[in-house]
C-alpha cells in the first residue's frame, strides 16, 4: 500500500457526545483514506463501544442491516474474543472506551468510499485501556451497498455512555 499521506481535516472532541458525524470527508481524489482516532474516553465511569455507520452522498446515515464485520478483541486480563455479524445495522467495536485517564485509539482504513460501482471496505486496529486492563482490536468490515459515500458516523451504541475527549484526523492515501 502507498504510504504518502495527504492531510484532509481533523475533528477535536471537546464536549460530551454520543454521536459524531464526520461529514463530507471523502472525495474522488483518493481511493483509500486513513482515519486516526486518538485519546478517546468516556464521561464518568461507564464503559462503552464506539461503532460506525456510513453517511451516503445524499447525507443519509445508513442504519440498515447491510454491514458485515469481524473483530478480534485481544484482552490482557482474560480470553481473546472473536465478534462477527453479517447483515448487521452497524460496524461494531471500532473502539472500546473507558473513563479518563484510560484512553483508547484506533486507525481505520476506508477503501473506495466514492465508488458507486463497488462496496466500501474497512479495516482497523486499535488499542488502549478498558476496565483497568489493556485491550487491542483488529477488525474488517464491508458496507454491502454499491453507492458513493461522503462520510462516517461514529457513535456509542449502548446509550447514556458519552465520550468527551478525543481527536480524529483524516488523511488521503496516495
Amino acid at each position: 500500500m502507498a504510504t504518502n499521506l495527504q492531510f484532509i481535516t481533523s475533528f477535536q472532541i471537546t464536549s460530551s457526545q454520543e454521536t459524531t458525524d464526520l461529514d463530507n470527508i471523502f472525495t474522488t481524489e483518493y481511493d483509500v483514506y486513513k482515519v486516526i482516532f486518538t485519546g478517546f474516553s468516556t464521561v464518568g465511569t461507564s464503559t462503552g463501544n464506539i461503532n460506525l455507520r456510513i453517511i451516503d452522498d445524499s447525507g443519509t446515515v445508513d442504519a440498515n442491516n447491510v454491514y458485515d464485520y469481524t473483530v478480534y478483541e485481544i484482552k490482557a486480563d482474560t480470553s481473546f474474543q472473536d465478534n462477527r455479524n453479517a447483515g448487521f445495522g452497524r460496524i461494531d467495536r471500532l473502539m472500546k472506551i473507558d473513563q479518563s485517564p484510560e484512553v483508547f485509539g484506533s486507525v481505520l482504513y476506508v477503501y473506495n468510499p466514492k465508488s458507486s460501482s463497488t462496496f466500501t471496505f474497512f479495516h482497523w486496529q486499535g488499542s488502549g485501556k478498558y476496565g483497568g486492563a489493556s485491550r487491542g482490536f483488529k477488525g474488517h468490515a464491508v458496507h454491502r451497498v454499491q453507492e458513493a459515500i461522503r462520510g462516517l458516523r461514529i457513535f456509542e451504541a449502548n446509550g447514556g455512555r458519552p465520550y468527551d475527549t478525543g481527536k480524529i484526523s483524516i488523511y488521503g492515501v496516495r
